[in-house]
């Protein structure tokens, strides 16, 4: 298999969503949502922080911790992953949800930059996700797909 083979399942969700937007899909409540910085912003206050910094070195802007989207989301009980895709389709993750939820955070607005995960705890390529377009929950991984 080709490492292209495995952004393929995205592709046509990611030439659907608009520019500084999250699309939110897969088993959580209603099947799919969409977020900009108003509606991330508009989340409740106890998920927000002004400064990213404060959290993870190397990265600033007002932020909204994963939970917070996924309290809004309400996502299915049982094992899950978070599938989360860039733009581009050139980067994917998949990781753990119950892993990730608790740690994780999406920064909204960062100086001229687009929306991105970011991942306290995680080094390398899985601390973050430049230009986050997208958030499957699902109960597969992108790999397990394709086994």
């Amino acid at each position: 298999m080709l490492l292209r083979d495995l952004f393929r399942p995205f592709q046509k969700k990611l030439e659907k969503v608009p520019p500084h937007r999250l699309l939110v899909f897969g088993a959580i409540e209603g099947g799919e949502r969409t977020f900009g910085a108003d509606e991330l912003r508009g989340l409740e206050a106890e998920f927000q922080t002004d400064d990213m910094a404060h959290f993870k070195a190397g990265f600033t802007g007002r932020a909204v911790r994963l939970a917070g989207l996924l309290q809004a989301c309400k996502p299915e009980s049982g094992p899950l992953y978070l599938n989360a895709a860039s733009r581009n389709g050139r980067k994917v993750l998949s990781l753990w949800l119950n892993e990730v939820a608790p740690l994780g955070w999406i920064v909204y607005e960062a100086a001229e930059k687009p929306l991105q995960l970011v991942l306290p705890g995680f080094n390398g390529p899985r601390e973050s996700l430049d230009d986050l377009a997208l958030i499957e929950i699902g109960t597969q991984s992108e790999k397990e797909r394709f086994a």
